[in-house]
């Protein structure tokens, strides 16, 4: 009888622990809570104190740090949390593409990176899926050879994207400040207008070679203004001293204010052998 008194006696002690460990358990909780609340409260209470940057106020620092970045920073959208950005920076859409022959196969949605790792290859026309400023870069690994003897040829300019990234960037920045618009819709409207309508092509009639003026599909269109686009930014830095991203510059603002550069002349040449033909 003693044995059965001390072990329940040790059995009720047992319960005594555990009930007394459950109850501080439970009082460290509940601290804990209180606590956060208590640096939640504290928080909202310094960022109600905090006063929000007045834009006329940003404006005259801007002005006494920089004058000439002043309209750049202030025409800026401020992107939100969730935009998808081209290169972060810039945004297409409100690119506008007025011609609309190349509306449907020109895709100017926003891209991180321009790099869409090959994953439209086995699907026809995939190019109207790629970004356009990836469709450049892609022309860009070689842009193509120039003259029947292959003159001047491009077989020397592959690269890496990462670095062909960084020359349409810098590029972009150029446009950016000489234009104060949208690199994208400058690179949009220089492919309107160099690509070309109406083109020659020649066939066998009889025992002579006849030639036949063409009209020109849209993605033929945009494959061959950016051909002469990055062929003609290749060939200014043979006998100039400008770097890549300069020279691509200088063609996409030229051909997308029509003066003369080597698109638009390719254009007008191809369109003139296409109305001496008919």
């Amino acid at each position: 009888m003693v044995k059965m008194e001390q072990v329940q006696e040790v059995k009720e002690k047992k319960i005594r622990k555990t009930e007394v460990v459950k109850t501080i358990e439970k009082t460290e909780e509940v601290k804990k809570s209180v606590d956060t609340k208590k640096i939640k409260k504290e928080k909202k209470s310094k960022s109600s104190l905090v006063k929000k940057p007045n834009k006329e106020a940003t404006k005259k620092e801007v002005e006494s740090k920089d004058p000439e970045k002043v309209e750049k920073q202030i025409s800026r959208k401020e992107p939100k949390a969730n935009d998808i950005l081209l290169f972060d920076r810039w945004d297409s859409e409100d690119v506008e593409i007025k011609d609309m022959g190349l509306a449907q196969y020109m895709n100017v949605k926003n891209i991180l990176v321009p790099n869409a790792h090959g994953r439209h290859a086995k699907k026809q026309f995939y190019k109207s899926d790629l970004n356009i400023v990836e469709r450049l870069m892609n022309r860009m690994y070689v842009a193509g050879h120039r003259g029947k003897k292959h003159k001047i040829f491009s077989g020397q300019n592959i690269g890496k994207s990462q670095k062909l990234w960084g020359i349409i960037e810098d590029s972009f920045e150029i446009i950016e400040n000489q234009t104060k618009k949208n690199p994208v819709q400058i690179l949009v409207t220089a492919i309107e207008n160099s690509a070309p309508k109406e083109e020659v092509i020649t066939y066998q009639r009889g025992g002579q070679m006849a030639r036949k003026p063409v009209v020109v599909s849209s993605q033929r269109r945009i494959d061959l203004a950016l051909r002469m686009l990055t062929q003609g930014a290749y060939e200014n830095r043979l006998n100039n001293k400008m770097t890549a991203a300069e020279s691509l510059a200088k063609d996409i603002i030229a051909a997308s204010k029509n003066e003369r550069c080597k698109a638009i002349m390719e254009r007008e040449r191809r369109e003139k052998e296409a109305k001496g033909a008919r």
